[in-house]
């Protein structure tokens, strides 16, 4: 019995090894990111202070100023997993550098590196530049702020060295941007850079990173990308040049009230989202619609469609949401007395509503009383009964009296006709 245990136990782990080999965690074909901690998740290791930090793996540079670094938990801020890399620094500009190493590369690795960046600047200390619709906040473009990447192929850790070759610089305010580099290893191990800089410092000043990639590729090297930042003995780099991340320009509504963006070269799914946040649209809604996109899809093609919003989500004539809910609302039938055509119509006084000032309350409006225009009043149902009554004594005294004959005449008929007139008949 007990051989035919160990036996089965031997068969049961020979299949969950047979299961890993046959069905790996990574999809085939993917990319592998050569990057210790790209995601920039806990934990963070003090770098020189105990107000700056950086995530597993990583380490910080640090030119000009005097910046904090902590990791950062809002969603608005993050990419992938639970946070980004938060670089910082309150009424004074700042030059640095997250950078790491990786080794055991072949000489002539052709390596892409990218990462995702964030900027939030603003002058404003007590309001924080909030605004009420996405991205929350509005960035204060006058910090100049703006960031690259870059891959030193000779596998050195000075952001200073010639040696690097750079990405362009951009200034993604209140957006993600994607910038990436392309180099070959010169020898057995490259350093990738985050660089991040300010023209002048404001009452905030931060920079976010996040989702960092640095994997295997046969695109071409990156040209003219080499050069130092410019800075020696821990002087100031001098900014790079910088290309403002692109802001997208909403696409129309189309017949059937959808709408469907056709990505354009330089657009994100974080500034696509931007862009129709009227609607209410984020990331994620973007992502529900549209096969194959996730939240943190990081590159987009070009020509292709993104369903925004589904058919009947806007009214194609008033641009309001909900297709039929951009016509005039229907409001309650209203009965006009007194108009032409209606049975037993009569002519009624309107009342005229009443603005009542700020802060006094309005008195009661008295009720109008309907009033008929062109009919003489109705007489009591009183005074009513009692004409019958006199009518019909009138009619018999008349009756008895002619069949008397011809004593009365024309002078009781005279009398007859004063007490009608005496009785107002």
């Amino acid at each position: 019995m007990t051989k035919v245990r160990v036996l089965g136990l031997v068969a049961l782990v020979l299949a969950l090894l047979g299961g890993a080999l046959i069905s790996p965690d990574e999809p085939a074909g993917a990319q592998t990111n050569l990057l210790v901690n790209g995601g920039m998740e806990r934990p963070y290791q003090g770098q020189g202070a105990a107000t700056r930090t950086a995530p597993n793996g990583w380490n910080l540079w640090v030119g000009a100023g005097a910046p904090e670094a902590f990791p950062h938990t809002d969603p608005l801020q993050v990419i992938d997993g639970e946070v980004s890399w938060n670089v910082k620094q309150g009424d004074g500009a700042f030059t640095a550098a997250g950078y790491q190493r990786v080794g055991g590369l072949a000489p002539g690795t052709r390596l892409r590196f990218s990462a995702h960046a964030w900027l939030y600047t603003c002058n404003d200390r007590e309001y924080s530049c909030v605004i009420p619709d996405y991205p929350y906040r509005r960035s204060d473009p006058s910090a100049g702020a703006s960031v690259r990447i870059g891959i030193d192929p000779t596998g050195g850790t000075d952001p200073n060295s010639a040696s690097i070759v750079w990405s362009g610089g951009v200034a993604p305010y209140d957006q993600w941007a994607i910038p990436s580099v392309v180099a070959e290893s010169q020898g057995d191990a490259v350093t990738v850079f985050l660089y991040m800089t300010q023209a002048q410092g404001l009452a905030l000043n931060n920079v976010y990173w996040d989702a960092a990639q640095l994997v295997n590729t046969d695109e071409p090297v990156t040209p003219g990308g080499s050069g130092g930042t410019g800075g020696e003995g821990g002087e100031a780099p001098a900014p790079p040049p910088v290309q403002e991340a692109p802001f997208v320009v909403p696409q129309g509504t189309r017949p059937d009230g959808s709408i469907v963006h056709i990505i354009q070269e330089g657009d994100t799914l974080s500034s696509i989202a931007y862009a129709y946040a009227e609607h209410g649209v984020t990331r994620e809604s973007i992502a529900e619609l549209n096969e194959g996109i996730q939240p943190n899809t990081p590159l987009l093609v070009p020509g292709q469609e993104l369903i925004i919003l589904g058919p009947g989500s806007i009214d194609p004539l008033t641009g309001r949401p909900g297709g039929g809910s951009g016509e005039a609302e229907a409001t309650q039938p209203v009965t006009v007395i007194g108009d032409e055509g209606q049975a037993g119509s009569e002519q009624r006084a309107t009342p005229v509503p009443t603005i009542t000032p700020r802060g006094q309350v309005a008195a009661p409006q008295a009720t109008p009383t309907p009033q008929v225009i062109g009919q003489a009043p109705a007489a009591p149902a009183g005074d009513v009964q009692s004409r019958a009554v006199l009518d019909r004594l009138m009619a018999i005294s008349e009756a008895f009296a002619m069949e008397l004959g011809q004593g009365i005449g024309l002078g009781g008929a005279l009398l007859f006709e004063w007490l009608r007139r005496l009785l107002g008949g």
